[in-house]
């Protein structure tokens, strides 16, 4: 009987040992502090928007490191001033409901975008 008793309370500190170990290194594994918007506590917008705004701007960011060489604009930025600054035509042309749809991305490489002018 005291042979199980021992085995049951040596299980008891690998496990507690264990526990100990998984909480220590997971403090260490935490992601950098990032400035990625956040939802405020007593907010009234619904998680899953705060979510979907947070990942758009994520993917963006990394679309921008990965393609360094093109000029990237985001959802922030309408269409009328996409046209505009990347010099694709007369943004004046536009409907106004367009001027104002913003795409999640759009990119221009920067080349093109010397060569037009």
């Amino acid at each position: 009987m005291e042979k199980h008793a021992t085995r049951a309370r040596n299980t008891w500190r690998l496990a507690g040992l264990l526990l100990v170990l998984v909480v220590a290194f997971g403090a260490q594994a935490a992601p950098p502090i990032s400035r990625l918007p956040g939802r405020e506590p007593d907010s009234k917008e619904p998680w899953d928007a705060s979510l979907g705004k947070a990942a758009h701007l994520a993917i963006g960011r990394q679309y921008r490191v990965q393609h360094p060489t093109n000029v990237v604009f985001l959802d922030t930025v309408s269409l009328y001033n996409i046209v505009r600054r990347a010099r694709l035509g007369d943004p004046q042309r536009l409907a106004e409901f367009v001027k104002l749809l913003r795409p999640d991305i759009y990119t221009r490489s920067r080349a093109l975008l010397d060569q037009t002018g």
